[in-house]
């Protein structure tokens, strides 16, 4: 559980760091004149983006599924325990 945690949080450190290198590149367009070369970055941008963010979409729903059936494993571990477990009454 822990490991999944730890790469869930390294997923979520990449992708803040992609966004702030975005935003970045975006500060830069600012700079460019020609409109076509302005709208052709731009459009490369957004479309990089998009993927960036559908393949995030598709880890996390990935991570949360297997987070999901080790935590339903664990429970039901606990469960055994419990029901094995003679009673203190």
């Amino acid at each position: 559980m822990q490991a999944a945690l730890a790469e869930l949080a390294g997923e979520s450190s990449e992708f803040h760091g992609h966004l702030l290198s975005t935003t970045e590149r975006f500060n830069q367009m600012t700079k460019i004149e020609d409109l076509r070369h302005l709208r052709n970055a731009i459009t490369q941008e957004v479309g990089q983006l998009k993927k960036f963010v559908a393949d995030k979409q598709k880890k996390d729903e990935a991570n949360f599924t297997r987070l999901s059936k080790r935590i339903d494993g664990l429970r039901s571990k606990l469960k055994e325990a419990k029901e094995k477990r003679p009673s203190t009454r």
